[in-house]
């Protein structure tokens, strides 16, 4: 989930028809013997971009199941990409699967142990709420609402922690225009017209540079198209506003 990168697919449109994965062996990351199910990203396109997720600012493969490496025999699980594990969070992940032997057989039950997994592992600020944004919408997806929200609302305390961290202007952008996103999506339309005025501000001032990169103006051109939406944003477990027909 390298947002630079996923910026830089934006800005410049692959043209890419229809998304292809291919399933790979990998070493169990937590017992060499064993070996786990994991994804080889072969083909996408820009349109993963304008798909629903866009709300949440998570894309594919992080928002199915391609996304998700499962090891069947020992039962630990990642994000494809992110199994590589420090002897801190090996020694709590190898614990927590002795007491959790009974291995999740469905997708949401997958989901919980990815969640869990994750709670023991040592990573940053911007991945945890990255994360948290994905599982949002992944439990979305498979309609569990209540577990939606919770991320939602947890991602949004994260947003406001990091907006007081120094950050680079794109990430400034993203940020702003999430928390503008789930104020309104979590019922609080007050605080989410404050943002959306916040983020309108920034974007004028990016746009109103002369001197401002030209990726920094096409990110906030994204943002100012992706907010014509926020305003059409309900209250509830689905993040993903009826728009007016044009």
């Amino acid at each position: 989930m390298k947002l630079t990168l996923i910026l830089f697919l934006i800005l410049t449109s692959i043209a890419v028809f229809g998304t292809t994965v291919k399933p790979v062996k990998v070493t169990d990351p937590t017992d060499p013997k064993l070996e786990c199910t994991s994804w080889r990203i072969g083909s996408y396109g820009s349109y993963i971009y304008k798909s629903p997720s866009k709300y949440d600012l998570v894309f594919w493969p992080y928002t199915s199941s391609s996304g998700i490496m499962y090891c069947k025999d020992s039962g630990f699980i990642s994000f494809i990409g992110d199994s590589k594990l420090k002897e801190t969070e090996l020694v709590k992940i190898k614990e927590y699967l002795k007491k959790n032997t009974k291995k999740p057989n469905t997708f949401l039950l997958k989901l919980k142990r990815l969640e869990e997994i994750y709670a023991l592992r040592d990573k940053k600020p911007k991945f945890k709420n990255a994360f948290k944004r994905s599982l949002a919408y992944l439990y979305e997806t498979n309609k569990k609402h209540k577990s939606a929200n919770r991320c939602r609302k947890e991602a949004l305390e994260g947003l406001y922690k990091l907006l007081k961290t120094k950050l680079s202007d794109y990430d400034k952008l993203q940020y702003t225009y999430l928390t503008a996103n789930y104020e309104r999506q979590l019922g609080n339309v007050k605080k989410s017209d404050k943002n959306i005025s916040k983020l309108k501000n920034m974007i004028k001032k990016i746009k109103d540079d002369k001197n401002e990169q030209k990726k920094l103006k096409g990110a906030a051109d994204y943002f100012s198209e992706l907010l014509e939406d926020t305003k059409f944003i309900k209250k509830g477990g689905v993040l993903r506003p009826k728009l007016p027909k044009k």
